[in-house]
């Protein structure tokens, strides 16, 4: 046999290679979400983190892809975030208490540092891992907050969500105090109650996150209930909304949204009332022109 014949022979074939990584992506996508995003973050481990002053447009500007732009707001995570920021992340990550991404901790506090919103509110807010941070990042960036949480506070999912049966007030509560928070009101309401839309729109909101339902009808409701609801310029957040419009090469790893509400932010795009800023992971950014 010749010599180049016998280096040939001790290659990898190129079709068993193809077959193995097909299924290990199998794999990968049977896992929990939040097993998959552990691996995402462990991914851009060799990352370079951008520089702590360079605020929320600036990091859109410049890491257009949004793959890349998501590594390097998990690296500034890792390299910025406060004490108190990390001990906020390392909380909720143990026992499955919340679901937010390494990456998005620094992306709240570039929207937040840039916009100093007073009054923020969040539609679902399950264990109150987002609205707390909030009240964190608040308090290192020294502005006042007035922050609202609207959920039912009980086990009630959809098609996307299982949730656990616990008392979820006293959970929220416990989980401002563990962090030495002044603690947020809680509205007890699924969001298309009419005591909600009345509610809302007498807070002249600054910032909305619409984290509640997947179901498409419910996110456009919430749609015009925050539209209703905000200040000129004020801001309007969408989560699992990048499902349609990731622009990088896909993720097994990384969930970048459901139907539901990422075919609601597609129309949000072309909606004349709001102007898109950018995006961090799954979330997209909209302001207000009315």
């Amino acid at each position: 046999m010749h010599e180049q014949d016998k280096r040939s022979s001790t290659l990898f074939p190129v079709t068993k290679m193809r077959s193995v990584v097909r299924k290990t992506r199998k794999r990968i996508r049977r896992l929990p979400s939040r097993a998959r995003s552990i691996l995402a973050e462990r991914s851009v481990a060799f990352t370079v983190p951008p520089k702590p002053e360079l605020d929320f447009q600036q990091m859109q500007e410049m890491f257009s892809s949004d793959l890349k732009r998501y590594k390097k707001y998990v690296a500034a995570s890792r390299a910025h975030l406060s004490e108190a920021g990390v001990s906020h992340l390392r909380y909720f990550s143990e026992e499955a208490r919340g679901f937010m991404n390494t990456g998005n901790y620094w992306f709240w506090r570039q929207l937040l540092a840039q916009f100093r919103p007073s009054r923020m509110l969040e539609i679902g807010v399950y264990r109150g891992q987002t609205i707390s941070l909030w009240q964190l990042l608040a308090l290192e960036l020294r502005f006042q907050a007035e922050i609202t949480g609207v959920s039912p506070l009980s086990n009630a999912g959809d098609e996307i969500g299982q949730y656990l049966d616990i008392d979820y007030r006293a959970d929220i509560h416990r989980n401002f105090r563990r962090f030495g928070l002044p603690l947020p009101e809680l509205i007890g309401m699924r969001s298309n109650d009419p005591e909600v839309k009345t509610a809302m729109e007498k807070r002249r909101l600054e910032m909305i996150y619409i984290d509640g339902s997947h179901d498409y009808e419910i996110v456009k409701s919430d749609l015009e209930l925050s539209l209703n609801s905000l200040v000129p310029s004020g801001l309007i957040v969408f989560d699992d909304s990048m499902k349609n419009s990731w622009n990088s090469r896909p993720s097994s790893l990384l969930n970048v949204g459901h139907p539901g509400p990422s075919r609601i932010a597609d129309e949000a795009a072309s909606d004349s009332r709001l102007v898109e800023l950018g995006s961090c992971g799954h979330n997209r950014v909209f302001q207000s022109v009315k």
